[in-house]
């Protein structure tokens, strides 16, 4: 039963930080703590952006999104203490896409969502 609640408490983890960052400033709660980042840590305010949480690595994959001027391509993973922006897998700029981490073939995995007005069809896979 234990293993049950780590893996709902780690879901709701990626739900919050998904719902909370739409302002230049933002909150998660992640193991029962809430923790708070600016924009000084170089991660803008966004929606429709995208979360995943990689298992076996124990930290949450965000990326995408608008912030109101442009979509963001840029991708920031965080480990339970802070974000940081990791540049070796960069989709192209979307947002309102799908993402999930598969925890068989051990990649995260980013399909479809919009741009200017478009529905994108294609499929990002990232095994870092």
């Amino acid at each position: 039963m234990k293993r049950e609640h780590e893996k709902i408490r780690i879901w709701i983890s990626a739900l919050l930080c998904a719902a909370l960052l739409a302002g230049s400033a933002a909150i998660c709660w992640s193991q029962a703590k809430y923790y708070t980042w600016l924009e000084q840590d170089n991660i803008s305010g966004r929606v429709g952006h995208a979360c995943a949480y990689d298992s076996d690595n124990k930290r949450i994959v965000l990326t995408g999104g608008w912030d109101g001027e442009e979509y963001a391509t840029d991708t920031w993973l965080w480990h339970g203490q802070q974000w940081v922006k990791h540049r070796e897998w960069e989709p192209t700029g979307r947002r309102d896409h799908a993402m999930f981490y598969d925890p068989v073939r051990k990649e995260t995995v980013l399909f479809g969502g919009e741009k200017d007005g478009d529905y994108l069809d294609d499929q990002w896979v990232w095994d870092g």
